[in-house]
């Protein structure tokens, strides 16, 4: 197992979390959900001496994926997410960009799938598909590492929004009670907002054990 070290940009109007995963010997590195400012990444990533391999998206909404195309193009590096996630990508209406004025989409990436095996930066990851928050949702589990990125699908004491298009309540409560809260309880939890947090405290505190209840 190497060393994993990670530095969390809060990233345009709606503040996001945008993830670089990198090891600071090899200096190689990940990009998970790269909301917009590509700038501000492409800064961080040469204060640190970085050379980043690929971005993850976790799910298609605007506000995780805006700065994606712009980055890989300025890197020259692949794109990855959901499969099922196509449509919405491509599609300002579903990505929900569309209600705030903005026309974005994504129509050129490497399709995942649940279960898939990803390799990259000397790290192993496994995608997990957490659909609920949107159809396509995508949480990247680090086993070695003990790290879960879960985009919107639970937050800190709470979870995504199923009110947006293709969001699903029991679908979501069935990705974060079989898919997520199965996981070691020392796994650390890096959503798509707001703080940090494991497993452990998140089946104790979390409000969706309300919507199950």
């Amino acid at each position: 197992m190497i060393s994993m070290d990670i530095t969390t940009l809060e990233l345009g109007a709606y503040r996001a979390n945008c993830y670089i995963i990198y090891n600071s010997e090899t200096k190689r590195a990940i990009v998970i959900d790269p909301g917009d400012e590509s700038h501000l990444i492409i800064n961080k990533c040469d204060e640190l001496q970085l050379v980043p391999e690929v971005i993850l998206l976790t799910h298609g909404h605007f506000d995780h994926m805006m700065g994606a195309k712009s980055l890989a193009d300025s890197l020259g590096i692949q794109i990855y997410a959901g499969l099922f996630e196509k449509e919405i990508l491509a599609d300002p209406s579903l990505n929900c960009a569309e209600t705030y004025d903005y026309d974005v989409k994504l129509t050129e990436a490497k399709w995942l799938n649940d279960n898939d095996k990803l390799e990259v930066a000397g790290f192993n990851i496994k995608v997990i598909a957490t659909p609920g928050h949107t159809i396509g949702c995508l949480s990247y589990y680090f086993e070695e590492e003990n790290v879960l990125f879960t985009g919107d699908t639970i937050f800190k004491g709470t979870y995504g929004t199923t009110t947006l298009p293709t969001g699903h309540l029991p679908t979501l409560i069935d990705s974060i009670r079989l898919k997520i809260f199965t996981l070691p309880g020392h796994t650390c939890v890096y959503p798509g907002h707001g703080l940090p947090t494991t497993i452990s405290v998140e089946i104790q505190e979390n409000m969706i054990t309300k919507a199950w209840a």
